[in-house]
């Protein structure tokens, strides 16, 4: 098949990805389509929804985008920088309007994982994050203080309150990922959140939890 019968512009303009967007709106776009808008412009013998078809491919589905590096999206053939971009700039506004939809206010462990999961799903490797809070329990700042393997990250516990402390936070909690599922904390889990408690008291801190996280499930500590 010859490159010009490939092109999105030579398709019917009721099935260019463009075209359907403003005319059905993006939930009804498959997810090649909604990826090759970002792409933009195709290449010889491969269009933008083919090379949408390839990225996804590459990075084990939509889900992969997320927590694809810019390296990864530019190995794919005809994904050149400023696509890459586009595709990378996407993924962090939707981080970023799911921080912000997180309550400004924490109230209890569901609290806490409204704002920590847009930090650690998805994740291929463990990661640790500190929510700083205020005295009324705002949300200040979502720090990441370790990232490890696929099975283990941990931070020591001067470094979680040196993290609080600096951001002038008077309450934390932490929470980390279980990339393989598993919702169950391990001893290293429950031996760190004991130590951490008793830090944090010593100092004048308020430990409000820590919870593991495992897609979009978690449980308390």
């Amino acid at each position: 098949m010859g490159s010009d019968r490939q092109r999105i512009t030579d398709l019917p303009v009721d099935q260019r990805p463009r075209e359907r967007l403003r005319r059905l709106g993006a939930d009804a776009l498959t997810d090649a389509e909604i990826v090759a808008i970002l792409i933009g412009a195709g290449r010889p013998h491969r269009n933008a929804v083919d090379l949408a078809r390839d990225l996804i491919d590459s990075v084990g589905g939509v889900a992969g985008l997320v927590t694809a590096t810019v390296d990864e999206v530019e190995r794919v053939a005809g994904l050149g920088p400023a696509a890459a971009g586009r595709i990378m700039a996407a993924t962090e506004l939707r981080r970023r309007a799911a921080l912000a939809a997180a309550p400004p206010t924490l109230s209890g462990s569901a609290g806490v994982a409204a704002a920590v999961l847009p930090h650690l799903q998805d994740r291929h490797r463990e990661r640790m994050v500190v929510a700083v809070l205020d005295r009324r329990l705002r949300v200040l700042d979502v720090v990441t203080l370790a990232e490890g393997t696929t099975a283990h990250a941990t931070a020591p516990t001067a470094d979680i309150l040196r993290t609080v402390l600096s951001r002038g936070g008077q309450a934390f909690a932490l929470a980390h990922n279980h990339p393989g599922g598993s919702l169950e904390p391990s001893p290293t889990d429950r031996t760190t959140t004991v130590q951490v408690r008793a830090a944090a008291e010593a100092c004048g801190l308020r430990f409000l939890d820590h919870l593991v996280v495992a897609g979009e499930d978690w449980r308390a500590i």
